[in-house]
């Protein structure tokens, strides 16, 4: 990921930051750096989380975004569990 591709992510999508909740605005920065590393590879997906935090339902879409974002935390913990022991083997 790099600076310029992340500021044009902002300003394509400047418009949900602005009108998100101040509690869901850490969504938008996850949203962003998952589909700029990749881990969510459809950008509608992301639209339409961003859709849906601007909104009424914004409570439930974060409380889906929190398990998604947990989800990817406990996989790389996993991973670097792997390699620590792999690295304690050699």
């Amino acid at each position: 990921m790099t600076i310029k591709t992340l500021k044009k992510f902002q300003k394509e999508y400047s418009y949900f930051r602005s009108i998100i909740k101040p509690q869901y605005k850490k969504y938008f920065d996850e949203l962003a750096d998952f589909y700029l590393m990749r881990k969510i590879t459809n950008i509608k997906t992301v639209e339409n989380h961003l859709s849906k935090l601007s909104k009424k339902g914004a409570h439930a879409t974060a409380k889906k975004l929190d398990k998604l974002f947990l989800t990817n935390l406990i996989h790389l913990l996993n991973c670097l569990r792997i390699l620590m022991i792999i690295n304690q083997h050699q």
